[in-house]
């Protein structure tokens, strides 16, 4: 088959000229109508028009075109198969259907009718089905339409959740929305303004993004022990687990002030206050006690240190030193301590060769330090359980008799703290007696030295 083509004559000499070639022209359409009935498929029709719009030629006809189309042939024209008219987005060229004319758009396209006040429509049997028109009546006051139908809102206001928002107003209690026709006039437009975001534990609140948010208050505090919250707007502050909170100091469970064994943390019992930890080892700081130990109420104590194995304050507890067998001094030294108002008595013995023997007991006492005490020195003739008689004594200057019975006499002598004291004295015991005591006590009138724990040495015996 050939080819679609067009062929066109057209006037060559004037139109008396051109109405003497019409028959030869006749003839030759003939034959071209004979070739070309071989080449137009079937149902593709030609168009076959002279220049007046009938089938003959004759005056004022201008031309001749002989036309194939592969399409749609209709209103003297060939539309391509697929082809959309361009009067009605809703009709197509479908060779399949027709070819003679427009066929209805199948599917459910898209498409715009003429009336401006319609919103878009779909195809339906080769025509635009739009929505209804959009009502311009009965619109909120801040609302018109335009020549397209179309509601606009009026200047320097918004149309909001269906009401009228003025420039700058907000939704009631809510600081961070407003209406800003600048921006948006159907919706509400964010602030940086400042806020109440309702909640009592935050501050500083503001807008962000539409929203009220506030800065969350830690209530943190110094303490690393604490953990720290806010509750209704009021800061607590609770004691972390195994710890305890006391006096502004945060203490581990089982442990105290530094250099205190008698004071831990028992956060069982308290967590604001120390727990006494009684029976613990402690060191009460004081040389004249043995080992210290904690008591019920945490303060830390011990025992006086038993170097005078006390009590030795009276002639029958007083601490046995030795015996002198014979003359001379001292015969011995005792190393004891006393504590303040304490009262020290020790005695040795004597024998005499000879019956009636005039002899002196004799003490010296030397303090490490002390604020004043007193030094006596005694005589006894005769066993303490028999029967005897006193003892003659003269003291020395400065000191002044003292008698502890009336079978035990002697002298004492005060002295001034830090002085070495010694006291003696002349005793005569009967002739029948052979053997007799001398004794000798300390007193402190005030507390003695604590560093020193009282601390003194004892030297005794008889002699000058």
């Amino acid at each position: 088959m050939f080819d679609p083509w067009i062929t066109t004559w057209k006037p060559l000499e004037t139109r008396s000229t051109a109405a003497s070639r019409y028959r030869s022209l006749g003839l030759i359409a003939g034959l071209l109508a004979g070739l070309l009935a071989g080449c137009i498929e079937p149902n593709r029709p030609s168009i076959n028009e002279d220049g007046d719009g009938d089938a003959t030629v004759g005056d004022g006809d201008v031309g001749f075109e002989i036309v194939a189309c592969d399409g749609c042939v209709f209103a003297r024209a060939c539309h391509a198969d697929g082809e959309l008219n361009g009067a009605n987005p809703c009709e197509v060229c479908d060779v399949q259907r027709s070819v003679d004319g427009w066929s209805a758009v199948l599917e459910s396209k898209p498409c715009e009718d003429s009336d401006p006040c319609t919103d878009s429509g779909v195809c339906q049997a080769g025509a635009c089905v739009a929505p209804p028109p959009r009502d311009c009546t009965n619109l909120p006051e801040c609302v018109a339409c335009n020549a397209e139908c179309e509601q606009v809102v009026a200047p320097n206001t918004c149309f909001i959740d269906g009401a009228c928002v003025g420039q700058r107003m907000g939704p009631a209690g809510d600081n961070c929305l407003v209406c800003d026709p600048l921006t948006n006039q159907t919706a509400w437009s964010p602030t940086k303004a400042g806020c109440d975001d309702g909640d009592p534990c935050t501050y500083e609140d503001t807008c962000n993004d539409g929203v009220c948010a506030g800065q969350d208050n830690t209530c943190a505090d110094v303490f690393t022990c604490t953990l720290d919250f806010c509750d209704g707007g009021q800061c607590l502050h609770q004691v972390a687990r195994d710890t305890c909170l006391v006096n502004n100091q945060c203490f581990a469970i089982d442990t105290g002030p530094p250099g205190d064994p008698c004071r831990t943390c028992q956060p069982s019992v308290s967590t604001t206050t120390l727990t006494p930890a009684q029976g613990a080892s402690c060191d009460d700081q004081y040389a004249c006690t043995m080992v210290s130990s904690c008591g019920s109420d945490g303060s830390c104590s011990g025992e006086l240190s038993d170097i005078d194995k006390e009590p030795n304050d009276s002639l029958d507890t007083a601490q046995d030193v030795g015996i002198v067998a014979a003359g001379g001094f001292p015969s011995g030294t005792v190393q004891a301590n006393i504590v303040g108002n304490d009262l020290d008595t020790f005695r040795w013995g004597m024998t005499f060769t000879n019956g009636g023997l005039a002899f002196s007991p004799s003490a010296r006492v030397a303090f490490a330090a002390a604020t004043g005490y007193e030094l006596c020195i005694y005589a006894r003739c005769g066993q303490v359980s028999t029967s005897s008689f006193a003892p003659v004594v003269v003291c020395q200057s400065l000191s002044f008799s003292s008698d502890l019975d009336n079978h035990t006499r002697g002298c004492c002598k005060a002295f001034d703290g830090g002085v070495t004291a010694r006291v003696s004295m002349a005793a005569t015991c009967a002739g029948t007696v052979v053997q007799g005591f001398g004794y000798a006590r300390v007193r402190s009138f005030d507390d003695a030295d604590a560093a020193n724990c009282g601390g003194y040495s004892l030297e005794w015996g008889v002699g000058d």
